[in-house]
This record gives C-alpha cells, sequence and structure tokens, in this order.
C-alpha cells in the first residue's frame, strides 16, 4: 500500500501548474513575436515606403505639407524601431537564428547597460545545437537572474559564465555589492518562478551568498547536442 501526503501531492499540483504556466506564456510570446514581426511590422515598412515615395515624387508641395510628411516619416521610423525592440523583449530573434550564447550576449549587454552596470561574459567555443526547450529555458533564467535587481538594487559588477562538461551546460551569474538586498529574496516568485524552469529540465539550480556582499546563483541542465543540419 502506497501512502501519499496532502503536502506532496500539493507541491506536485503547484509545479505541474507553474510548468504549463511558462509554457503557455511562451507559446504565447512566441505567436504575439509572429504577429508583431510579419503583420504589424509588414504594415510600418509599407507605410514608410509610401510616405517616402512620395516626398520624392512631390518635391514642390506646401511647406506646410512637407512639415507632415516629415513628421509622419519620423514617427513611422520610431515605431518600427518600437516593435523590434518589443519582439526582442518578448522572444530574442537572435536565440533561433544564432543561438543561446549571442541571445545572452545580447541579453547582458542591454540589460547592463540600462543599469549602468559594468560587466563581463564568458561562452565556451564551439557553442553546440541546443534543444529549443533548453535554449529558451536557460535564456529565461538569465533573464529572470537579472530582474533580482529590480527594486533599485545597484551592483557594483555583474558576471556570467558559461561552461559545458559531460553533456551539462551551467550558467552562473555573479553579482557584487547586492548580497544583502538578493538575501530578502531567495522565497520570493522570481526565484520560485526559476527554479521550477530549471527543474523541468531536468536540471539544478543554487544559489549562494558569499562573504563581502557577494552572491551568486547558477543552473545546470543536461542536454543532448542537436546533430548538425543537413546541407544541401
Amino acid at each position: 500500500m502506497t501512502i501519499i501526503d496532502r503536502q506532496s501531492v500539493e507541491k506536485a499540483d503547484t509545479n505541474g501548474l507553474a510548468t504549463y504556466l511558462q509554457s503557455t506564456a511562451e507559446r504565447e510570446k512566441s505567436e504575439l513575436t509572429r504577429q508583431l514581426h510579419d503583420n504589424l511590422g509588414g504594415l510600418l515598412v509599407a507605410a514608410l515606403m509610401d510616405v517616402a515615395w512620395t516626398q520624392t515624387q512631390f518635391p514642390d508641395i506646401a511647406p506646410q505639407a512637407t512639415d507632415k510628411l516629415r513628421r509622419a516619416r519620423q514617427y513611422l521610423s520610431e515605431a518600427i524601431d518600437l516593435s523590434r525592440q518589443l519582439i526582442e523583449n518578448l522572444r530574442p530573434t537572435l536565440l533561433d537564428n544564432v543561438g543561446l550564447f549571442a541571445a545572452l550576449r545580447w541579453q547582458m549587454k542591454h540589460a547592463c547597460a540600462a543599469a549602468g552596470v559594468k560587466y563581463s561574459d564568458h561562452y565556451p567555443a564551439p557553442e553546440p545545437r541546443f534543444a529549443p526547450s533548453v535554449a529558451i529555458g536557460l535564456f529565461r533564467f538569465a533573464q529572470e537572474a537579472l530582474q533580482l535587481m529590480d527594486g533599485g538594487d545597484s551592483a557594483a559588477f555583474i558576471a556570467l559564465n558559461v561552461a559545458i562538461h559531460d553533456s551539462t551546460i551551467s550558467v552562473e551569474i555573479t553579482y557584487e555589492g547586492v548580497a544583502n538586498a538578493i538575501a530578502g529574496r531567495r522565497d520570493g516568485p522570481v526565484l520560485a518562478s526559476m527554479k521550477n524552469r530549471i527543474h523541468h529540465l531536468g536540471g539544478a539550480l543554487v544559489l549562494t551568498i558569499h562573504p563581502g556582499n557577494r552572491w551568486t546563483v547558477r543552473a545546470a541542465v543536461p542536454f543532448e547536442a542537436a546533430p548538425p543540419e543537413a546541407t544541401q
């Protein structure tokens, strides 16, 4: 006779719900990204081309109209840039087109630039071809780890290190200067999301607070390198 305690059942239900919600969110982000790129992006570019054509074909129209066309072209260009930024924030095109390491480089560069924090990042070479679930899972892990800095905390330095050993990839992010602030978030929703995401991939997540106001969060996930794409 097998006895399953209520706490274990509730924990399993909670983990299953969290995994379902994360998977659903990723599908919705992918669909929204496609819609923004294929539909909205295409409409904005077409409108910008029409405005540019009008400026070229009718150079002698009234000054007020010329000014309106110039402003319309400027606004459309800004809208295209905003659309591209939204697409990258939802699901970076680098992840699908170039690979995990390029997406992590892009994320570190922009997140640290926005926070005004110096950083370093290191990756092994060559980069294996990861399964999509592993690539997006580790990208979201790094994204959520950087979200721990929200709320006014300031780091002196951030380091990201990726290593591969025995068919396991590890992604470690180290913060210097905010360990005391992070200590109060060990049971928060962001870390809970990170843990569930990595555990769903069969991996492990470890948060370590070190002396000297420094902390690291490390995710290690097993993977099988995808076979190289066939050449025509």
